[in-house]
């Protein structure tokens, strides 16, 4: 080898060594924190608390469960170690069973929030916790993100949550790499311990129960509000009843509006929400001099220490009745015409007699006549076929014009059909009982359907269309 080759690799392997020292004086210039100080304490960092409310609940009620995790967001800025190949928003790790599962409960859904949502590591998974507003503890500040968890216990009894952990890697110093990476030099793990917690469960009481309770549990207020206040006859009021505050807001059931003598409840709709639940009742007067919607009770179990059963009433509402528009007269018979010139008489008995018997048979026939006209509601009934096809094919609602069609059959309201003993009427009216029970079927269907939101379906409408037409067959014209 020559020795200017031999100079020309000296030359190269000082260079590598020049850039090698830059990088490491560029690193430990960049070097956080070198203080190796023993007495560091996990718990100087980070912290992590569990509340549970309420501590003492009862069967069915929800349960609360939030687990909180405090953290030095400038220190773990400097010095957290990111152990997964992803980088988390919250760099430590929970452990904590009960946000698993929790025996002998059941999962309740917790109302969506609105606070910042951030990444983080729980039970070896990835997790989702909310960022909440700083606190001040000790002197100190704290970011914090919590996690909450909502359940129901099946069962009285005692239900515990394990203590949970948070293990977190740091580091005092970090250096970088070829690539700028950020490398630890002294990695060390750091577990900080929260405390276990119990709930004490006791069963709703029967003693007290109201008849009117449907499974409320928990702490409430209830309003009521009607639209319109003022409707035709035969038309529906929608009585909207608003249910808030904290407990089983999504459980319980509607409470019945089997009290509302003057009404009928043609259908109910539940959006089921929490915190505000909003039940809206379709309501059909039965009179015209209907001028209010009563009270409306509403029972649950309170259970404010001390606990018991209580029931809340709602205003009554003022509301106006008009009277209901008699049915149109279609396709009415023509009265007979009078007479327009005396019949003169002819001398002879025969044909006087052949007279008076023309008059006794035309006396008969219009008093025939008169006695067999059909009435309004026998040409409702009549027609009520063809306007109900006519009014499916132009788009109708097909609940309510099958109970039209209905109620012209039955010499009723359309709200009037609406109720538990519609297949004895038809019955009554002349139809198989296995035609009746069809029909009752479908028409429930068709209101089911109507308040469930569901999108309208043609085959849904083309059945009540056949109950229709089986229904006129076997009950027949008027007349």
């Amino acid at each position: 080898m020559t020795r200017s080759a031999t100079l020309g690799r000296r030359l190269g392997l000082c260079a590598l060594c020049a850039a090698l020292a830059a990088v490491t004086a560029r690193a430990s210039a960049r070097a956080a924190w070198a203080d190796d100080d023993p007495s560091f304490a996990a718990e100087d960092r980070a912290r992590i608390e569990v509340g549970v409310a309420p501590a003492v609940a009862f069967v069915g009620e929800p349960v609360r469960a939030r687990l909180r995790v405090l953290y030095d967001a400038a220190w773990f800025e400097a010095h957290a170690v990111h152990v997964f190949q992803r980088p988390f928003d919250v760099p430590v790790r929970l452990d904590a069973a009960w946000l698993r599962d929790v025996p002998g409960t059941t999962d309740c859904p917790a109302p969506a929030s609105a606070a910042a949502a951030a990444t983080v590591v729980v039970n070896g998974d990835t997790g989702t916790a909310h960022r909440v507003a700083e606190i001040e503890r000790d002197g100190r500040r704290w970011s914090v993100v919590e996690i909450e968890r909502r359940f129901v216990a099946e069962a009285p009894g005692a239900l515990t949550l394990g203590a949970p952990t948070a293990r977190f890697t740091w580091a005092a110093r970090f250096t970088e790499d070829l690539f700028d990476s950020r490398v630890a030099v002294d990695p060390r793990d750091a577990t900080v311990f929260g405390e276990a917690t119990r709930v004490v469960v006791h069963a709703v009481p029967d003693a007290g129960r109201p008849a009117g309770f449907t499974g409320a549990i928990g702490r409430f207020a209830v309003r009521a509000e009607a639209t319109p206040l003022t409707v035709d006859a035969g038309a529906t009021v929608r009585l909207t009843l608003h249910v808030e505050g904290e407990g089983n807001l999504t459980a319980f059931d509607p409470p019945s509006l089997g009290q509302l003598d003057d009404f009928h409840v043609v259908g109910t709709m539940d959006d089921r929400g929490d915190p505000h639940r909003t039940i809206a009742y379709e309501l059909a007067p039965f009179r015209d001099d209907v001028t209010s919607i009563p009270p409306i009770a509403f029972a649950y179990f309170d259970t404010t220490p001390p606990a018991s059963y209580r029931t809340l009433t709602t205003d009554a509402i003022q509301i106006a009745v008009r009277p209901g528009a008699r049915p149109s007269r279609v396709g009415a018979a023509r009265p007979p015409a009078k007479d327009d010139a005396t019949l003169p008489w002819i001398v002879g008995p025969a044909v006087a007699a052949a007279a008076v018997l023309a008059a006794a048979v035309t006396i008969l026939v219009r008093r025939r006549a008169r006695r067999v006209a059909p009435t309004t509601d026998d040409l409702r009934a009549r027609d009520a076929a063809a306007a109900f096809r006519a009014a499916l094919a132009s788009g109708g609602e097909p609940s309510a014009l099958f109970a039209e069609f209905l109620a012209a059959h039955l010499r009723c309201a359309p709200a009037a059909v609406v109720s538990t003993d519609l297949a004895a009427r038809l019955v009554a009216a002349g139809a198989s009982a296995e035609l009746a029970a069809r029909a009752a079927r479908r028409l429930d269907a068709l209101i089911g359907a109507r308040y469930s939101g569901a999108a309208p379906d043609p085959a849904a409408a083309d059945e009540a269309l056949c109950v229709a037409n089986e229904i006129q067959t076997a009950l027949g014209p008027p007349g």
